[in-house]
């Protein structure tokens, strides 16, 4: 019976110092440096990612003699399986620290609206173009936060060595 009326307080006490280290390390600037740089080596990672990729299909179309037409419907697969990549291993990276949070959420939501723009930008209709123009706009928007967040991170913690 002891232990029961004890159970309680405990259970209280233990709460609230999981609370207290989960907002201490949010502002930690330690753990925003690290969250940053982890960031920086995702976004590197993503872009080397992109590079190979389209290069690879743009080498081994060549020889092949596809049309351009081809080209342009395998390139635009490639980037949308890249993009779901992208969107998923993000999705996954593990930052603790606020901004680097946002900027993760900014991202995330610009490689959506890239997604989105996609099967878009082949499309001549006026509807598509007025899709891909809202959408634009809106990339534009989050492009301007993400530049914001980044240079202010930039400024308090530098790039890695």
């Amino acid at each position: 019976m002891h232990f029961k009326s004890l159970f309680k307080p405990i259970s209280l006490l233990f709460f609230t110092l999981v609370l207290i280290a989960c907002s201490a390390t949010v502002t930690d600037p330690n753990i925003g440096r690290e969250d940053f740089y982890q960031y920086i080596r995702w976004m590197n990672r993503m872009e080397i990612s992109l590079e190979t990729v389209v290069d690879d299909q743009v080498r081994s179309a060549a020889p092949q003699g596809k049309p351009s037409s081809e080209l342009q419907e395998t390139l635009s697969l490639v980037m949308n399986r890249q993009l779901d990549n992208n969107i998923n291993t993000l999705k996954a990276l593990n930052v603790h620290y606020a901004e680097v949070k946002q900027l993760k959420e900014v991202t995330l939501n610009m490689l959506t609206l890239s997604k989105q723009m996609m099967p878009l930008l082949a499309k001549k209709d006026n509807v598509s173009k007025t899709k891909l123009a809202t959408l634009d706009k809106a990339f534009s928007a989050e492009e301007q936060k993400s530049s914001i967040l980044f240079n202010t991170l930039v400024q308090r913690f530098g790039l890695p060595k």
